[in-house]
């Protein structure tokens, strides 16, 4: 199955992220419960909330995996890096792969209790923002929770972010159910422009959903 969203003649660069973001979103979300019966992760849309982005998921592993698929160079390639470089300190460099460092994605570590939380800077547009993680320990399971911020006067950075990290959010999810490259088996969606061309995607968020290796087009939703 693919989805092709009908972008008009006047569409502007961010609709079509976010737009091409929220499809990504919806169609991991679909696959998960036509293949699993449930959903990681589902994002509200009506929390009133505009300055910080707050999820979490609980997963089926130890507290101690979760924070080594976030902070463990080998997990973050099977999830959401392209080549992933992380120096766990605080000043250490924390790198998906994405962008040149200040430009987009993460920068520095910024908090660090080992085993429990990590907080490094992010760039958005350019814009300095600090995304935290939390493990919280449930025994035979444990809870991860995200924040980002600060987006206040920034609501089209805030409604990407939020679409973006929901769908990353599941990626973790999947992949902490399975343990093997997840990047492959996200969602996607392309828009048609006016003309009826199916454009690429976009972003940082949207450009790494296009597979392993970052050049693939995006493809439709294939389930098994």
């Amino acid at each position: 199955m693919e989805v092709a969203h009908d972008a008009g003649r006047q569409a502007s660069p961010g609709w079509t992220l976010i737009t091409e973001t929220l499809w990504a979103y919806y169609t991991t979300l679909l696959r998960q419960w036509l293949e699993m019966g449930e959903v990681g992760f589902r994002l509200d849309f009506c929390n009133a909330d505009r300055r910080i982005i707050e999820q979490s998921s609980e997963c089926r592993v130890s507290a101690a995996t979760a924070f080594a698929a976030l902070t463990d160079p080998a997990y973050l390639r099977n999830w959401i890096a392209e080549n992933a470089t992380v120096e766990l300190r605080v000043g250490g460099r924390y790198s998906l792969g994405w962008g040149a460092e200040g430009t987009d994605g993460p920068g520095r570590i910024v908090r660090l209790q080992p085993g429990r939380s990590l907080g490094y800077s992010w760039f958005e547009g350019g814009r300095l923002t600090e995304v935290d993680w939390l493990v919280e320990d449930l025994g035979n399971r444990c809870r991860i929770i995200l924040r980002h911020g600060d987006f206040t006067d920034h609501p089209h950075q805030h409604l990407g972010c939020s679409l973006g990290w929901a769908d990353w959010i599941n990626v973790l999810w999947l992949y902490l159910r399975e343990f093997r490259d997840m990047r492959a088996w996200r969602g996607s969606a392309r828009l048609r422009s006016g003309d009826g061309r199916l454009g690429p995607c976009g972003g940082h968020f949207a450009r790494c959903a296009r597979g392993p290796t970052g050049n693939e087009p995006r493809r439709g939703l294939r389930c098994r």
